[in-house]
């Protein structure tokens, strides 16, 4: 019984959130990502508000809110074939630049009343078809920073734990913007979270060496199955 427990980790030596942010370049490569994922976090609530008062109507906002996140979640696939295939730092730039180009168009044409509802369901399913797999790549990029199992653990739950604020903490940025503001405001503030975002995490040195290539698309035996960011979230995970 005393060997059985001598054997079991202590608590003390389980690495901490900290030691995760020491790891060389995690930082930043976290930060940049998470002010990236944030977007997902502030989009719904500002593309319901703004769409239910350019229309008036709440059956147009659902037709809306469903085309934009059907699109996105049945595009995935092809979206995480493309960063396998060309590396984060060649795919994640252009769906992050369109991405923040249509929602720019979204608050442009829910910026006034008597918006085309049409025009409204197509912007905001193209919208969709674009939104980058910024939760999926973080995670594997995860997997290339930290070797040690207990720390990569570590970085997950950090990662898991981040992510379920940003859903907390983007509607109440939502929700402050519009004392400022009208709700498409909303939508440019996550444009501009996309695509800056985007840009610092594409940059940050844990990123530009990710290449791709035969033995990574494979996955490396026992680490990741087949292409780590291929895994679609359910639609709105950042």
């Amino acid at each position: 019984m005393s060997a059985l427990t001598s054997s079991r980790p202590s608590p003390a030596r389980r690495p901490s959130y900290a030691a995760v942010l020491r790891v060389p370049h995690a930082r930043r490569t976290f930060l940049a990502a998470l002010a990236a994922r944030l977007a997902y976090g502030t989009v719904s609530l500002s593309v319901l508000l703004s769409v239910t008062r350019a229309t008036g109507s709440y059956a147009v906002t659902g037709l809306v809110m469903a085309l934009f996140g059907g699109s996105a979640v049945a595009l995935m696939p092809v979206r995480a074939t493309l960063v396998d295939r060309y590396g984060p730092r060649r795919a994640l730039p252009p769906m992050a630049g369109a991405y923040s180009a249509l929602l720019c168009l979204l608050a442009a044409q829910t910026w006034r009343p008597g918006a085309p509802p049409t025009a409204l369901a197509v912007t905001a399913a193209l919208s969709g078809c674009v939104a980058p797999p910024l939760g999926p790549t973080m995670r594997a990029v995860w997997g290339r920073l930290v070797d040690d199992p207990a720390l990569l653990r570590r970085a997950y739950s950090l990662d898991g734990v981040a992510e379920e604020l940003l859903f907390v903490s983007g509607p109440a940025l939502v929700g402050l913007l519009l004392r400022f503001g009208p709700p498409p405001a909303g939508l440019l503030l996550s444009a501009v979270l996309m695509l800056t975002g985007t840009c610092a995490f594409v940059t940050s040195p844990a990123v530009r060496g990710t290449t791709p290539s035969k033995r990574q698309a494979a996955g490396p035996p026992g680490r990741f199955p087949a292409a780590p960011w291929s895994r679609p979230p359910a639609w709105g995970s950042p």
